[in-house]
């Protein structure tokens, strides 16, 4: 990255760069640090890149920008040599991983309960109509775990997914073709919302209004706010990260919900079964994508798959 050139660029929005610092360099996404000064006074910004989910992204924060209490940081828009470039302020709030790390685990309580006045919010005031570009998870539901799972076989089978039981993989397929039926039937009921789609402890702030302020929305898309949930717990449990007990996270969540969004997800168990399961295909899938060895990753999925089919 060439500092003098991104000096250059940054300064017509009034930024001085004193220190650049590579955040994610990926094939597909990029994140740099900008420390320096906004009209003389110290500030943190963040420059993105991202080639999926780049305009998804993009669509957010330009929704953002026409709403004030939109949970995302304020973004401006750079074109650099033909690519969309976002130019991030630094989020409000405290991070909830800052706040596990103090020995906090009932903040996932409060997080919970403002991740659900958020998925409301998003459908009362609109959010959710006005990003119809986005794409949605009960339009691919019904193929997933066929495509998924024939992808991870083939896989194992060109070794790329070391330390996977094919034992384990065998069940999981016998038991989607049992059980998924259900759990479409199921999931289509649930109350659709805009879900930032990624919403772990190291995206999402809490701010001192009481509200949420989320980062790296590339993932965002319409579906039932659960699955924002999913993702928040699953990342904690795979990071083995202290949290409040699962089924005190999940009443929290819906303890705020309208009584007619409790009633379109009827049982909180097993609704929470199902997300977290498609949750689990999601990661399969994107492992898939990726075609690098995550077998050990692939492996806790497939086990985590096995536990929520069956209850």
């Amino acid at each position: 990255m060439e500092d003098l050139l991104w000096q250059k660029r940054l300064r017509p929005h009034g930024i001085r760069v004193n220190r650049l610092t590579p955040l994610r360099d990926w094939s597909e996404s990029r994140v740099v640090r900008v420390e320096g000064t906004l009209r003389g006074k110290p500030a943190v910004h963040y420059l993105k890149w991202s080639r999926r989910g780049g305009a998804s992204e993009s669509a957010i924060y330009k929704l953002a920008a026409q709403h004030a209490g939109f949970p995302a940081s304020k973004a401006a828009f750079l074109m650099v040599d033909g690519e969309e470039w976002l130019l991030l302020d630094r989020a409000e709030g405290a991070l909830l991983a800052d706040i596990v790390r103090a020995d906090a685990p009932d903040a996932y309580l409060t997080a919970a309960r403002r991740i659900a006045r958020f998925h409301m919010q998003a459908t009362a005031v609109g959010w959710t109509a006005q990003l119809s570009g986005l794409g949605t998870l009960k339009g691919r539901i019904e193929s997933l775990p066929i495509s998924v799972l024939e992808d991870l076989r083939r896989m194992m089978v060109e070794g790329k997914c070391s330390g996977v039981n094919p034992s384990l993989l065998m069940q999981v397929e016998t038991a989607s073709a049992q059980l998924w039926p259900a759990f479409i039937k199921a999931y289509r009921c649930y109350p659709d919302s805009l879900i930032h789609g990624d919403c772990h402890y190291g995206n999402l702030f809490l701010t001192p209004e009481g509200g949420i302020c989320l980062i790296d929305w590339a993932s965002a898309s319409v579906a039932p706010g659960l699955m924002d949930l999913a993702a928040l717990v699953d990342v904690s449990q795979r990071m083995r990260v202290h949290i409040a007990p699962e089924p005190d996270v999940l009443s929290a969540y819906f303890g705020e919900l309208s009584p007619s969004e409790r009633e379109a997800y009827g049982k909180p168990e097993r609704a929470w079964a199902v997300c977290r399961s498609l949750r689990a295909f999601l990661e399969l899938e994107w492992f898939a994508t990726i075609r690098e060895d995550y077998g050990q990753r692939v492996q806790r999925e497939l086990t985590l798959l096995h536990a929520f089919l069956h209850l």
